[in-house]
């Protein structure tokens, strides 16, 4: 490819990617009310939980956080099914629109761990909770959520029962994720440093990189089915 033909998607990635923001923008009830679920759950983890114990408040962020960008996912080609599919498709290649919807997923689920982060910090505080290592295990696992989920959306997106066909594929292959990330997050919170081990990371690291290299071999083929 020319060097032409990489700034002209790189221009179409980010308008594809603004598109995506104005979108959202503009069914702002829908994000609204993930965001008022994220805060009853919270709530109700704090009224009804009491003095909770670090692996029980680790837990609970992990699965709000899960079905969070599980129920996000789902919205991730919604609208290029009405509306703007034909349209989009003959503009951009299918990598340059998958990047694009991975890339906001990717940002989404940033933002919503570290909401939910800041709202159980308030509610629940815990004595050995450091922001900057969990903020770095949030942004490792929210890539290889981001890519997994959007993948499974896309697939999900072609069939009749989307919703059945998400659950189906997307949580099984997420699991393993949340369960690494929970695994170096309980460290955090009972007082450990993480970065003395840095060998814990590689298997979250090796999940991104699997995950990012099934769907760059897979992503061609389940499109031109």
């Amino acid at each position: 490819m020319t060097f032409n033909a990489y700034l002209w998607q790189w221009d179409m990635l980010k308008a594809l990617l603004r598109k995506e923001f104005l979108c959202e923008w503009r069914s702002f009830h829908q994000l609204a009310g993930l965001l008022s679920f994220m805060l009853a759950v919270a709530y109700l983890v704090y009224f009804f939980g009491g003095d909770v114990n670090p692996k029980f408040w680790n837990l609970m962020y992990w699965i709000i956080f899960l079905f969070l960008v599980f129920f996000s996912a789902t919205r991730s080609f919604e609208d290029d099914n009405n509306r703007f599919k034909i349209y989009t498709n003959q503009l951009a290649s299918i990598k340059v629109v998958f990047l694009s919807k991975a890339l906001y997923q990717l940002i989404e689920c940033v933002v919503f761990g570290l909401i939910l982060l800041l709202i159980m910090a308030l509610l629940l505080p815990q004595k050995h909770l450091e922001i900057l290592p969990w903020v770095l295990i949030l942004v490792l696992m929210s890539v290889g959520m981001s890519v997994l989920n959007t993948f499974t959306a896309f697939i999900a997106s072609n069939g009749q029962t989307r919703q059945v066909l998400m659950v189906v594929i997307s949580l099984p292959l997420c699991f393993p994720l949340i369960g690494m990330s929970f695994a170096l997050t309980i460290d955090l919170l009972t007082g450990q440093s993480i970065f003395e081990n840095i060998s814990k990371f590689y298997p979250l690291l090796a999940i991104d990189f699997l995950a990012m290299a099934l769907v760059t071999f897979l992503l061609p083929l389940t499109w031109k089915n």
